[in-house]
C-alpha cells in the first residue's frame, strides 16, 4: 500500500469537510496548511451563525431564484476567519476552484499555492 501525498491527504480532508456544508446549491471544503503541511485551519460553506441552514425544506432565496446572491459564507472565508496566523499559510486546498473574491482574500495572506482537484494556482 502506498502512502498518499500531502496534496491527496489535504484534498481528501477538504472533501470530508464539504459534507458539513449547509448550502443546497453547493458544498465546499477548504484546508490551509503551513509549509511543512501541518493544518492551520479548515472551513466549509454555510449560512451565517444564527441563520437557518439552507436545505430542501427551508432553502435560502437564492436556491429558488438564480438571480439572487447566495447567503452562504464560503468555505475559504470560514477557513481564513478561523486561521490563527494568516502569515503562516503556505497552501490552501479546496474542493473546487475559488471564486474571484475568495481568491483575492487568499492572495492577501502568505499563501503560495491554491490547489483543487482539477487545478492549481501558484501565487
Amino acid at each position: 500500500m502506498s502512502r498518499p501525498t500531502i496534496e491527496q491527504t489535504m484534498l481528501s480532508i477538504a472533501i470530508v469537510l464539504s459534507l458539513r456544508g449547509t448550502c443546497c446549491k453547493k458544498q465546499v471544503g477548504a484546508v490551509a496548511t503551513d509549509k511543512p503541511g501541518n493544518i492551520l485551519s479548515t472551513g466549509y460553506n454555510g449560512q451565517p451563525r444564527g441563520h437557518f441552514h439552507c436545505n430542501l425544506v427551508t432553502p435560502c432565496p437564492a436556491y429558488l431564484d438564480g438571480n439572487l446572491s447566495c447567503q452562504a459564507i464560503h468555505a475559504e472565508m470560514n477557513m481564513l476567519m478561523r486561521c490563527p496566523d494568516i502569515d503562516k499559510i503556505h497552501s490552501v486546498y479546496i474542493t473546487e476552484a475559488p471564486c474571484a473574491k475568495c481568491e483575492l482574500l487568499i492572495r492577501n495572506t502568505a499563501c503560495k499555492e491554491i490547489i483543487w482537484p482539477e487545478g492549481q494556482l501558484m501565487i
